[in-house]
């Protein structure tokens, strides 16, 4: 991610959830949620943005492990407050999404919401999210559909969406096809919903499986399953999640969770 997303985020952290559009984010939390429950085992969770932990802070009660990654260090600490006291076994890691500092396939679930539209390179943080999901495990990727940029960017400029800097929108498709790296399962669908909250939802969610539909989805979502192998070997020390604070991990520098 570059400086210019970092800066806007460590400054926007205070206010991000106060303007932040609360229909959307239970929308896609109820969505997140269904993908997540068929996760098994559920032993180490990843968020890549995790932002201000609307979302971790539900997922991490169903993983014995769960840790928080985010460009911004401010984000984080509204994430850490979130979090109910129940939930011990949890990392908050302030890193660059492309460059992750993790050992290869350390998680069962690795989620990526609205994080790609961010970067420099989408296919380079794809890559790195395959690279880390465990054999049976799943990632679950977000990114906002192409076609409803211009809606997005008037949104913004009548401030019915909080800002959030500059925005470079992808088709997930065409940047599933260029991926060589990933040779298992891959699916691309649609989160097939409004951003705001109408009488029309239940009829838009009876008619999402159309094909059709999918294509006009507010956010598109792809699916990643890695097919079972045989476990690679690992010598990184084993990292202990700590919940009183925060690591800054330097490239070179990987955590394997277990």
């Amino acid at each position: 991610m570059d400086n210019v997303s970092r800066r806007f985020f460590e400054q926007e952290a205070n206010m991000y959830d106060t303007i932040r559009n609360r229909a959307f984010i239970s929308k896609a939390k109820t969505a997140i949620l269904d993908i997540a429950h068929k996760v098994r085992p559920k032993r180490a969770f990843l968020e890549v943005g995790a932002g201000t932990g609307e979302v971790f802070k539900e997922l991490a009660k169903h993983f014995e492990i769960s840790v928080a990654s985010d460009i911004s260090h401010n984000m984080l600490v509204h994430a850490r407050r979130k979090l109910s006291q129940d939930i011990t076994k949890v990392d908050y890691i302030v890193a660059d999404a492309q460059h992750l500092p993790f050992t290869t396939h350390s998680f069962d679930f690795v989620l990526c919401m609205d994080v790609l539209e961010h970067v420099e390179n989408p296919r380079r943080c794809v890559n790195e999210i395959w690279r880390l999901i465990s054999n049976n495990g799943m990632a679950a990727i977000t990114t906002p559909n192409p076609l409803w940029g211009v809606v997005l960017y008037l949104a913004e400029k009548l401030g019915l969406k909080v800002h959030e800097g500059p925005h470079r929108y992808i088709f997930l498709p065409t940047t599933l096809r260029t991926l060589a790296r990933i040779t298992a399962v891959k699916r691309v669908s649609s989160l097939v919903f409004l951003p705001i909250r109408t009488p029309f939802d239940f009829l838009i969610e009876r008619v999402a499986k159309n094909h059709l539909i999918k294509l006009l989805g507010f956010s598109q979502l792809l699916l990643l399953t890695r097919i079972s192998r045989a476990n690679a070997s690992s010598t990184t020390p084993l990292a202990q999640p700590n919940r009183g604070g925060f690591r800054y991990m330097p490239s070179g520098h990987e955590l394997r969770y277990e």
